[in-house]
């Protein structure tokens, strides 16, 4: 289990390995990019690839993930919001 380390109170897992932004994993030939995007939880991460990017809860087709739960922030979300602005490219997969 790879995680943020922000939310290492929130898993009752052994994680394997505790994430930063920047880092990158493989995930057979694949390289992501570890996008640290707060908001949603205090360790939401994006996952950053070729093209294309997994925004988990931080991002949907026409909404946001929800900061209303422990550890959420609605500042950190739209901070997190303008750093995808910046990545976002047009014709990338979300």
């Amino acid at each position: 289990m790879l995680i943020h380390k922000e939310d290492k109170d929130f898993i009752k897992f052994n994680v394997d390995q505790f994430l930063k932004d920047g880092d990158e994993i493989k995930v057979g030939e694949i390289s992501l990019k570890i996008v640290h995007t707060p908001g949603h939880t205090k360790g939401s991460i994006c996952l950053l690839g070729d093209g294309f990017i997994f925004t988990g809860d931080t991002l949907f087709e026409d909404a946001y993930g929800r900061t209303d739960l422990s550890g959420g922030s609605q500042t950190e979300m739209e901070n997190s919001l303008e750093k995808l602005k910046k990545i976002l490219k047009p014709g990338m997969k979300v």
